[in-house]
């Protein structure tokens, strides 16, 4: 019966596993349909040292992490968008903004001297960020930031 209660679970883990990973392909497959308008083009002729908006740094990275790193990484860029969170505590503080996951989000860290200056930020303020893409590890992450 232990064996049986096994495998049950383990079942269950593989069939959690397959419905997150289908309902990922499928918003981002929609994310890349709805991406076909006018402000797609424009993100995508948009200078790499210019200033984009989080929605759309990300949207990049989902639709095609190899080009968006070719395009970013190691570069430094300007970044607008809408906080999420502020972190202050550890090694560096940062700070994510919105996108259009649930989970995933632009995160920006700053140096240990930027604390005060993240902590006085709050959720859904609008800021512009300076920093160096270092890519996507989940979030898409921003180091040595400033804020504009």
């Amino acid at each position: 019966m232990r064996r049986k209660l096994n495998l049950n679970s383990l079942l269950a883990v593989s069939l959690l596993i397959f419905v997150v990973l289908g309902c990922n392909r499928s918003r981002k497959s929609s994310t890349t349909n709805s991406n076909t308008g006018p402000a797609a083009s424009s993100s995508s002729n948009e200078k790499v040292a210019g200033d984009i908006a989080a929605e759309d740094l990300f949207a990049e990275y989902q639709q095609d992490k190899e080009a968006a790193d070719g395009k970013y990484r190691g570069k430094v860029i300007v970044v607008r968008g809408t906080v999420d969170t502020t972190k202050t505590e550890g090694t560096s503080p940062y700070i994510t903004m919105k996108t259009s996951s649930l989970i995933l989000r632009v995160q920006c860290i700053f140096p240990k001297s930027d604390t005060s200056a993240v902590s006085g930020l709050t959720k859904g303020q609008t800021v512009r960020v300076r920093g160096k893409v270092f890519g996507r590890i989940g979030n898409v992450v921003l180091q040595d930031c400033e804020l504009l």
